[in-house]
This record gives C-alpha cells, sequence and structure tokens, in this order.
C-alpha cells in the first residue's frame, strides 16, 4: 500500500478492547427483528426462530448459536440497554484517534486466524468495531495463506465517507491484484457449467503398471478415478498413494487411491483448493508402494488435457 501512495501507521485506540467489549446487540435483536420481518413477509412459513427450532429447520452447525439467539424474553433488557449506550462512546473514541492523525480510514485484519471449514465455527473476526461504531466498513482481498485459504482486510472509515472508502479499496485491489477466482466457479460454457473433464494416466516401472482413468468435477473438485495394477500379485501392493509436489520434484501423500492387496479401485476424492491448484500446475503424481520397494516402485503425473 506505500508503493501505491498511502501513508501508513501504526494507530493505538485507547480502552477500545472494554469498549468493544459486550458491545454487540444482535443477541439482543435478532429474535424480535425476525419475528417483524416474518410478521411482513406474505406467506411466510415459519413466524419466529422458536417455529424454526421446534419443526427442525435448520442445519446442525447452526443449532447452537440458534438456541442463543432465541433466549431472550423480552426485545428491552438492562444488557441490552448497556450495549447501545457504548456504541456512541466507541464511535468518539474511533473519530477521535481518526482525527488526532489525520486518517481517510482504519485497516486491519478482517479476522485473526485462517478461514474455518463449511460447518465449522468461525472465530477471530475483527467486524464488530463497524457494527458496533456505525461506520461504514468493508473487506477486501489480501492474499492467501500457506494452506491457500483466502485473507482479507477490512477498511473502517469516517461517517457518511462510503465513496471514500470504496475509492481507497478499488485502489488498493487494481494494485495489489489478490483476488483469485475460486476454483468453485470455473467460467461457464455456453451459458452452463462445464462439462466435467476426463483424462489417462499409464505410469509403467520395472515391476509393474499402474493404468488409472480419471474425471474432475471441476465445479465440485470431485475427482473420480477407476486404477489397476498389473504386472505383480496383488499381495505384493502395499498402496497407491496421490502425491503434491511442492518446489522439488517429490511431496507430500495428500490422498490413498487404494490400500494394501488391491490391484484395481474406483472411488472419488474432493480436491480442496491448493490441490486443485497444483492438479491444474501438473504437480500431481500417482506413486505405486509394494512390498519390495516401500518408497515407491512406480510414479507417473496427473496431466489434465490441454485447452
Amino acid at each position: 500500500m506505500f508503493d501505491a501512495g498511502a501513508d501508513i501507521i501504526d494507530v493505538v485506540i485507547p480502552g477500545l478492547d472494554d469498549l468493544v467489549s459486550n458491545s454487540s446487540v444482535i443477541a439482543h435483536e435478532f429474535k424480535w427483528d425476525l419475528i417483524d420481518y416474518l410478521a411482513a413477509t406474505p406467506g411466510a412459513p415459519v413466524g419466529s426462530l422458536q417455529d424454526i427450532l421446534d419443526r427442525g429447520l435448520y442445519h446442525a452447525a447452526l443449532e447452537s448459536r440458534f438456541s442463543q439467539r432465541n433466549a431472550p424474553e423480552s426485545r428491552d433488557s438492562e444488557e441490552y440497554r448497556s450495549a447501545m449506550a457504548k456504541r456512541e462512546a466507541i464511535r468518539a473514541a474511533v473519530a477521535t484517534a481518526m482525527d488526532n492523525e489525520q486518517l481517510d480510514a482504519l485497516i486491519y485484519p478482517t479476522i485473526r486466524r485462517p478461514p474455518a471449514q463449511i460447518g465449522d465455527p468461525q472465530l477471530g473476526s475483527n467486524c464488530q468495531l463497524s457494527a458496533s461504531a456505525g461506520l461504514p466498513a468493508f473487506s477486501i482481498p489480501a492474499g492467501f495463506t500457506l494452506r491457500g485459504l483466502p485473507a482479507g482486510l477490512e477498511l473502517l472509515g469516517r461517517p457518511f465517507a462510503d465513496a471514500k472508502l470504496l475509492a481507497l479499496g478499488f485502489a488498493f485491489e487494481q494494485a495489489t491484484a489478490h483476488r483469485r477466482a475460486p476454483f468453485s466457479t470455473p467460467p461457464l460454457e455456453d451459458g452452463e457449467a462445464p462439462a466435467p473433464v476426463t483424462f489417462g494416466l499409464i505410469a509403467d516401472g520395472p515391476v509393474a503398471k499402474v493404468t488409472a482413468r480419471f474425471t474432475l468435477d471441476l465445479p465440485t473438485g470431485v475427482l473420480s478415478y477407476d486404477l489397476d495394477v498389473t504386472g505383480l500379485p496383488a499381495d505384493e501392493i502395499h498402496a497407491v498413494d496421490l502425491h503434491r509436489a511442492g518446489d522439488g520434484p517429490t511431496g507430500p501423500v495428500i490422498h490413498r487411491l487404494s490400500g494394501a492387496g488391491a490391484a484395481s479401485a474406483s472411488a472419488s476424492i474432493t480436491l480442496r483448493g491448493p490441490e486443485l491448484d497444483a492438479l491444474r500446475h501438473g504437480r500431481l503424481y500417482l506413486s505405486l508402494y509394494t512390498r519390495e520397494q516401500p518408497a515407491g516402485a512406480t510414479r507417473g503425473p496427473l496431466l489434465l488435457p490441454s485447452g
């Protein structure tokens, strides 16, 4: 950001942690706001969060959170009034810090830890500051972790400075080009999701040959395969593994395609972001392990069809 013309300084807002603590109001408002929304929605099949819980119309990952949100017995409470009172103090503290340093925006990580897998709780969010202060903010792509998970930065601006904030975010995106289209959204072909890609592999070694046929579904990352090992008795086979090469020609096992004593196998695995990226760049390879050659007897690369 400095190279793009921004002046960057570290900012400390005295007492911010204490101010932000217990300043969230969603736990007090969600239940009642949902009732109001559903009451104003013609034909709504449920009328409240309690209805949703009673009928089991929710994913298991939301059970604990929904139960917490449904707990308040009144729209108003002492805790709610206390949280609302903190919001003015938070806004004043942030505004004072920005005025003292003549800042256009505050920038900080959107979350303090890598993103969680779908269905797992996401901890470490920094997004409460905007909600509690009532100030405009948004998150922008800031690169990826070593495991290929996306990371973001949140930009928080002054009251009603939305246009300025958007301009800063756009300039950052153009200067860094951090965004990478997710593997689950490949380009459409004639308005449709691309057809599955089928390709083969023949790894012919001194003691055995592995023949495999793969089918990759791009939107889901599901890789289906059929493989056969010929040239040696089945009881000599230890495993056929799928590896991801790193900076060098070798790398770790990421999936076991077949196990001990299996001369053939048919199954499906799901390739995650870094694994699919490795496949696209020709860095996935199959390796056969045998009793006589436990360090690897036969190896072959997985190569997608060109074009």
